[in-house]
């Protein structure tokens, strides 16, 4: 179920769409992910993150930066007093192998920065701060081994960035020392649908389910697990528990999985139509719109009338991609799409396929 490749780095195995390595933090070539079933693990949007897309180094007017490359990186990505607070204990950390105390306060900054920054800035961050998040968070686990507050981070991390083997280790360490979280067997679930171990992912979720039955999150992965087992009558009637039980902020996200659960084409054909709408709302991008169909393969076919990608402006161009790349991640169903231009006659077709990630 989860492609791998060989980290650029430490060789280690990666999942394929990753974009920086989970055990030492380098960035990796992209490449396209597989296609995926149509009701599969919709629901993971709501436990995990997502991996960024390609960044694209900023730079402010011609002239060239005044200090380091390394400081110009960290002051563009997350601010000139923000660096300067993290500047000095990178600093201690590196002059003091064995020094915990600064690599805690480290790991405490990153997780504050990574999680707080909007969106439009989170892979310029990302590429930053997480190669050192990853490399601080083990040598933290090399200094303290059985700490749980480490392992966990380690575990989250991972689970986030599709290191699903380490996440679903880490997990199962971090519930030996704190046996009573029952959000950690939820996140070890987790990853092991990801692996593919759906029998052991079950187990874990029915052990949270007898014990909090009204946890909305159990009852929602147990629905993907039977879904999954084509069980679809029994994933139904736990996919509307998770909906009774679910909290307002989630009921949409519940609604919508219950309905793709229900009827998979119709819940499909209202979020093409809907994404359809978004898009003729993309400035120079709506006047020129055809139709938008999604192939039985996977594929988003979007049609054009004389607009060729490469004559895009690229303000324009980074929006239409932004709300492609959007409804690819909301949906998990493609892995591709096919930019289609009709060139003079309607009946003469030119092809451009971009491959998200």
């Amino acid at each position: 179920m989860n492609s791998k490749k060989e980290c650029l780095k430490c060789k280690k195995k990666v999942p394929k769409d990753a974009l920086y390595c989970p055990y030492c933090g380098k960035k990796q070539n992209i490449t396209p992910f597989p296609p995926l079933n149509k009701t599969y693990l919709i629901l993971i949007l709501l436990l995990c993150s997502l991996a960024a897309l390609p960044i694209t180094k900023k730079t402010i007017g011609s002239s060239k930066p005044s200090v380091s490359e390394t400081d110009y990186r960290f002051i563009t990505a997350i601010g000139e007093k923000e660096y300067q607070e993290l500047k000095p204990l990178l600093k201690t950390a590196q002059e003091k192998p064995e020094d915990i105390t600064s690599r805690k306060i480290i790991v405490k900054k990153l997780f504050a920065l990574l999680q707080s920054r909007d969106r439009k800035n989170k892979q310029e961050i990302e590429s930053v701060l997480l190669p050192i998040l990853i490399q601080t968070l083990l040598e933290l686990n090399s200094l303290e081994p059985n700490n749980p507050d480490t392992i966990y981070k380690i575990a989250d991390i991972s689970l986030q960035y599709k290191a699903y083997d380490q996440a679903e280790k880490y997990f199962k360490l971090y519930i030996k020392l704190k046996p009573k979280n029952l959000e950690a067997y939820l996140q070890r679930a987790t990853a092991l649908i990801f692996l593919g171990n759906l029998e052991e992912a079950e187990g874990l979720i029915k052990k949270v389910v007898r014990e909090a039955p009204k946890n909305f999150e159990a009852h929602a992965l147990y629905a993907i697990v039977l879904n999954q087992s084509a069980k679809t009558k029994e994933a139904i009637k736990e996919a509307q528990l998770a909906l009774k039980y679910a909290p307002e902020k989630a009921k949409k996200r519940i609604e919508k999985f219950v309905a793709l659960l229900v009827n998979p084409e119709k819940a499909l054909k209202e979020d093409l139509n809907l994404f359809a709408a978004q898009l003729k709302a993309t400035p120079n991008v709506g006047s020129r719109l055809n139709y938008i169909n999604l192939t039985k393969k996977g594929a988003l076919e979007i049609y054009f009338t004389g607009f060729p990608m490469d004559k895009m402006p690229p303000t324009v161009k980074a929006l239409f991609l932004e709300k492609v790349k959007n409804w690819i991640t909301s949906t998990r169903l493609l892995y591709k799409v096919k930019i289609v231009k009709f060139i003079n006659k309607p009946d003469k077709l030119v092809m451009e396929e971009i491959k998200i990630r």
